[in-house]
C-alpha cells in the first residue's frame, strides 16, 4: 500500500513538474513577445506586463525588477524614445523601480498630449 501511494505521488509530482516547466516556458515567451499596441495605453500595458510577471513568480521563477523595467522600456513605441533614452542614460535600469518608470512614461505621455 505504501509503495503504491509513493508511486502515485511520484508520477503526480513528475507530471506537475513537467506542466510547471511547460507553463513557465510559455510565460517566458509571452514576456519576451509583449509589445505596447498602437492604441494601448501605457497603464494597460503595465497591467498586462504585471500579470505575466506575477504568473512567472507564482510558478517559482525569480524575475528581477530590472528585467521587468528593461522589458517595459524595450516594449514602448518610438514616440517614447526621448524619455527612454533619458531613463537609460541617467538612471540605473537595474535599480530603477517599475512604478517610478511607469510614472515617468505617464508624465511624458501627458506632455505629448498637451502639445498636440
Amino acid at each position: 500500500m505504501a509503495k503504491e501511494t509513493w508511486e502515485l505521488f511520484k508520477v503526480t509530482y513528475v507530471g506537475v513538474t513537467h506542466l510547471t516547466k511547460s507553463r513557465l516556458q510559455g510565460l517566458r515567451r509571452e514576456f519576451e513577445m509583449l509589445q505596447i499596441g498602437d492604441d494601448e495605453t501605457v497603464t494597460d500595458f503595465a497591467g498586462k506586463l504585471s500579470r505575466v510577471v506575477a504568473q512567472i513568480k507564482n510558478l517559482g521563477e525569480k524575475l528581477e525588477e530590472g528585467a521587468v523595467v528593461a522589458k517595459l522600456l524595450q516594449a514602448t513605441p518610438r514616440r517614447f524614445d526621448p524619455i527612454m533614452v533619458s531613463l537609460e542614460q541617467f538612471g540605473d535600469i537595474d535599480s530603477l523601480p517599475f512604478e517610478e518608470t511607469m510614472g515617468s512614461l505617464k508624465i511624458y505621455k501627458e506632455k505629448l498630449k498637451s502639445h498636440q
